[in-house]
């Protein structure tokens, strides 16, 4: 079987983040299990144990998630009003 592409593992990836968000929400992390985000992402729990090692580590790939999403809204509100700089991230963000 041919190695994934950067894209298509950053794609997977992206796809368990997604899947983790929901059931996360739903469950709560001590009451989710790597199989849940495996079930709720459509993908078996070795092909998510292939991207992340643990519970831990999808929860803070999500958070780095955030950051950046909020990240790219203050970069991309570069020399607005401070108000408008804020609505900007939280609207890049929520997107």
């Amino acid at each position: 079987m041919a190695r994934k592409t950067r894209e298509e593992s950053l794609a997977i990836k992206h796809r368990i983040l997604d899947a983790a968000e929901l059931v996360l929400l739903e469950k709560g992390v001590a009451q989710t299990a790597m199989a849940d985000l495996a079930e709720a992402a459509g993908m078996s729990r070795g092909a998510v144990y292939g991207h992340y090692r643990n519970k831990m580590e999808v929860c803070l790939a999500m958070c780095d998630r955030a950051f950046a999403r909020t990240s790219e809204g203050f970069d991309a509100g570069e020399g607005l009003p401070p108000l408008a700089t804020l609505r900007r991230a939280a609207s890049h963000y929520l997107q």
